[in-house]
């Protein structure tokens, strides 16, 4: 800890009284910074498809990245997937193509296995007819086996998860003579069905649960409902305060229950569609609800938990890929859209104390490109960017106002634009009150 100077005017330390009301404002203000963007391809040829792109974080330095292209092959454009592992300052260390003579592939969402390979789940479509499609692949994403499930005309896979078990879990819906038939199916580890549930509307989206069971987010009507392990019905809830949402994806909440995030026509809303967020207990009792959005149609797509205890979500606002921090109750702490014009921000995930990794696709770009970022969250003070304020943060400043080294924007405490002995008086009084809880 460090002691206020005390070979000091009082003049400046009647300037620094003046700010401390301020410093509690200035402690949980943030920037944010992208570290680096990139956009990834499979080939010269190919440009960024139309599916749900997705992320899985395999350890601090790797990432895998699935994304779907659109292929000039030969004069004829071909729909295929595409898998990359990427390392932390975006450098592709492998990269796959995946497709099938005939076939039509649209990405849904990929998930790590206990084997150390992957599984993904992706739309496949043949003679006009789609269909759930499942393919394994080892660690090195090398394909094992690829399984297609078909009930009615069109079948559109919305997510694949990994179960306890071992075996694999799939929703979407089916479509046949106008009926449209949610489906939640459970598969074995070789691709097999084993069973499934039926429901009206639209199966979104899917969590299992630490005790096995299974939460679902329903459309057509708009609900959540949890299942055991055999599919047996345990409760459904309805949320009407916040309209008629679509919840595209469910996370196990850390501070207990469960945190959804989607779109939905809210009544009071700012436009057709708000990104909501959804808190609910265990029980799906709605503990809080937020909404964020645009005059524009605007969706949220992914949400995680954060190191500091809010979350961290990934959509779009105002056709533009976006990003949101928010706090354990839903207040927004920074947030920022990540291009210039018509963008998509699909999945996020932590990269780091303060920061993510986001995928997307870019439509600012000629052709679309499939676009990674590499975004930093910065608190103000936080000099060594750690995620802390700590004396070494102190220590930092002090040298560079002493060595009259170049203007820093993280050390401007009050925002005078100068960097100063009245920063270094701030940063100090909030290193001294700090509690080694990590800066917001």
């Amino acid at each position: 800890m460090y002691n206020i100077l005390s070979v000091r005017s009082w003049a400046i330390m009647e300037r620094s009284f003046l700010f401390m009301l301020y410093i509690t404002l200035s402690y949980i203000h943030a920037e944010i910074d992208t570290l680096w963007t990139r956009d990834y391809s499979i080939d010269d040829s190919c440009f960024a498809g139309a599916g749900d792109y997705d992320i899985v974080k395999l350890n601090s330095e790797n990432f895998i990245l699935l994304a779907d292209y659109f292929c000039d092959d030969d004069d004829s454009l071909s729909m295929v997937l595409g898998l990359l592992k990427i390392d932390i300052a975006g450098n592709v260390i492998w990269s796959h193509r995946i497709d099938s003579t005939g076939v039509a592939y649209n990405s849904v969402n990929i998930e790590y296995t206990s084997d150390g390979g992957f599984i993904i789940g992706a739309k496949y479509i043949k003679n006009s007819v789609s269909r759930f499609c499942i393919i394994k692949t080892d660690s090195t994403g090398e394909q094992d086996w690829q399984s297609t499930f078909l009930w009615g005309s069109a079948n559109e896979l919305t997510s694949i998860g990994t179960a306890i078990d071992g075996g694999y879990t799939l929703t979407g819906y089916s479509y046949q003579s106008g009926n449209i038939t949610g489906k939640f199916v459970k598969i074995d580890s070789l691709g097999n069905e084993m069973w499934e549930k039926d429901f009206s509307g639209v199966v979104t989206s899917q969590e299992e649960t630490l005790s096995g069971s299974f939460i679902l987010g329903l459309t057509l009507p708009s609900r959540v409902a949890m299942i055991n392990e055999f599919g047996d019905s345990l409760w459904t809830k309805q949320y009407f305060d916040i309209g008629y949402p679509a919840f595209h994806m469910i996370t196990i909440d850390d501070h207990g229950g469960y945190i959804l995030v989607g779109n939905s026509d809210l009544p009071d809303g700012y436009g057709n569609n708000d990104i909501v967020i959804l808190k609910i207990d265990s029980l799906g009792n709605d503990e809080w609800h937020m909404n964020y959005g645009t005059a524009q149609d605007d969706y949220g797509y992914s949400i995680i938990n954060t190191v500091t205890g809010g979350y961290a979500i990934a959509g779009v606002l105002n056709n533009k890929a976006y990003v949101l921090l928010i706090d354990s109750l839903g207040n927004e702490e920074w947030s920022s859209t990540m291009a210039n014009s018509i963008s998509f921000m699909y999945d996020i995930v932590g990269s780091g104390v303060n920061k993510y990794i986001s995928i997307g696709r870019n439509e600012s770009l000629v052709p679309n490109a499939v676009s990674v970022w590499s975004i930093f969250s910065s608190c103000i003070g936080d000099l060594d960017n750690d995620g802390y304020i700590t004396p070494e943060d102190v220590s930092v400043l002090m040298f560079s106002i002493m060595n009259g080294e170049d203007f820093m924007d993280n050390a401007d405490m009050n925002y005078d634009t100068n960097m100063d002995i009245i920063d270094l008086l701030m940063l100090i009084d909030i290193e001294n009150s700090n509690t080694d809880e990590a800066c917001h």
